[in-house]
Formats: structure tokens, sequence, C-alpha cells
């Protein structure tokens, strides 16, 4: 390693613990109830946090919002780091809540899904997500999900619907980390993986970090469960996406074999991060989903 790069590395250490100490919750990219609750309440709309336990002394949050259990259900699962409050201004969109309940989940290790505690297993994290499918599915009366992935929750939900086809009736795939070795890893992870320097740092971007190092190996195990998906795929993603890159387009059009419909939008100058500057493309679209799903239903 460089002496400039290892300069460099340590002035990120000491910014992290100087961002440490102020304890600003921010840095957590997480929400309490009570802070949800009062956001979805100035909308004035309804809501319900939801905790279940599984083995291994794990617990689960999500949030469901909209007043009826009898619609489809838009189920986000956001990257990384953060929570399912990245995606609040989606979950409390009052076009989209007239044709769907939506979900936003916090993924193992972030959050309040025992925030810090990483699971760096994608099928693993599928298996924990599970049980919140079946019982929104069951609520609904077997009514259309749709499962948006976010990021690196972009896999998770492509695991779900190549596993679980009874939970999944429709993908959304948002600047989707999908592709085996194809996002960038920036020199400040190295020390978040290491012991002496990775408590200086924010637990959602030490759990991130973990995910990120064995990406491409969890990628790459999923690779013969693509052909499996056989529900309609939406992708969306920033031509300038820096996280990301943007060929996980074209992987996605080369492995969706058996989707009856791919529709790919790439967005012009558009970086990673599309929660909030392209908030209602994604609104639309899961609604255009929802609509697409409903009809083959029926």
């Amino acid at each position: 390693m460089g002496r400039k790069k290892l300069f460099l590395m340590t002035i990120a250490c000491l910014l992290a613990w100087a961002m440490s100490q102020t304890a600003c919750s921010f840095l957590e990219f997480r929400q309490s109830d009570e802070q949800l609750t009062t956001y979805f309440s100035q909308k004035k709309i309804s809501t319900r946090i939801v905790r279940y336990p599984m083995p291994e002394g794990r617990t689960i949050r999500y949030i469901e919002a909209g007043a009826s259990d009898s619609m489809p259900t838009v189920v986000i699962i956001h990257g990384a780091p953060s929570s399912l409050s990245v995606a609040n201004g989606v979950l409390s969109d009052t076009n989209l809540l007239r044709v769907a309940k939506t979900v936003g989940v916090d993924r193992p290790g972030y959050g309040y899904s025992d925030y810090g505690w990483a699971e760096t297993s994608i099928s693993r994290q599928a298996e924990l997500l599970a049980p919140m499918l079946e019982n929104l599915k069951a609520k609904s009366q077997r009514r259309p999900t749709i499962l948006m992935g976010v990021s690196f929750g972009g896999p998770i939900a492509v695991y779900l619907a190549a596993e679980r086809p009874d939970l999944v009736d429709g993908l959304i795939l948002a600047a989707p980390a999908i592709e085996p070795g194809a996002e960038t890893v920036y020199d400040i992870s190295y020390p978040m993986r290491w012991r002496l320097t990775s408590w200086l740092f924010p637990a959602s971007l030490v759990v991130a970090t973990d995910e990120k190092f064995v990406h491409k190996a969890e990628l790459t195990a999923m690779l013969p469960l693509w052909e499996r998906i056989k529900v309609p795929v939406a992708y969306i993603q920033g031509e300038d996406d820096e996280v990301v890159n943007p060929s996980n387009a074209k992987f996605a059009r080369r492995m969706l074999v058996n989707a009856p419909s791919l529709e790919i939008t790439m967005i012009p100058n558009q970086k990673h991060f599309l929660s909030i500057p392209q908030r209602k493309l994604l609104v639309n679209t899961a609604i255009q989903m929802v609509e697409k799903v409903s009809l083959k239903k029926k």
C-alpha cells in the first residue's frame, strides 16, 4: 500500500472517529418507530410497524403503509448502508397508495433489524425476509406482491423471486448490484475491515462493508437461479452510476431468459442514489407493475 493511500485512510479514520462522537442518528441511516410514525401521521397515512423473531435471536422490523390489506403489495428492500426509511417518499406516495399497500423492511443488520449484526449471505437474508412476505400474502388474500430491490437489496429480491415464486408476482430492480464483480470497492472500505479501526465507523457502514467483501462470491453462487425467474421485471439505473456499474443492465438482459417481460430504463446524468431524485419514476414504475400483474391474475 502506497504512503499516499495510507495517509488518506488515516485521515478518513480520524474523520470517522470525529463523526462517531457526535452520536448523530443520521450517520446510522435509520429512524425509530416514533420518527416513522410521526412522518406518516403528518401525511395522514395509516401505518403498522411489525417486528418478528427469527432463529438465532434475530429480529426483523418492517412497516406497512396504507389502510387496506385487500390490495396488491409493493415491498421495498433497501440497499447499503441504509434502512427502510430511505424510501419514505415512495412508501408514502399517495398515487401509489391508491393502487397498493406499501411495505418497507429493514434488512438484517440495518435500521432496527439487529443494527450492526451483519448477515452477509444473500440466501440467509432472503430466508429472514420470507416470513414477512408470507404474512403479507396471506393478509392480502393472495393478491399480487411486487418486490422493489434497491442496490444491494436487488439480489435479495431476485433470490426470493427465484426460490419463492409463490410469494413474488413482479420485480423492480433499482440500480441493483447483481453482476458478480461489477461494483466499486473504495479505499475507505479497508479500514472498516480492520479490527483496530472498524470501531471508529458507524455500524451501518461496517455491515455494508462486510457484505461488499463477499458479494462477488454470493452473486456468483446465485447464477443458476436466474433462469427460474418467471415474473415481469422492470430495471432502472442511472447512466452515471458510480457505485454499481451500468453493465448490470446488460447482465440482467442476459440472465432473465424466462421472464415474460423486461423493461430497462437507463437515466442520463443520474448517479447511483435513486430514491429521492427519481422518486416519481420509481412510483410510476411500481404503479405500472401493479397494473400489469393484477391483469395477469384476473
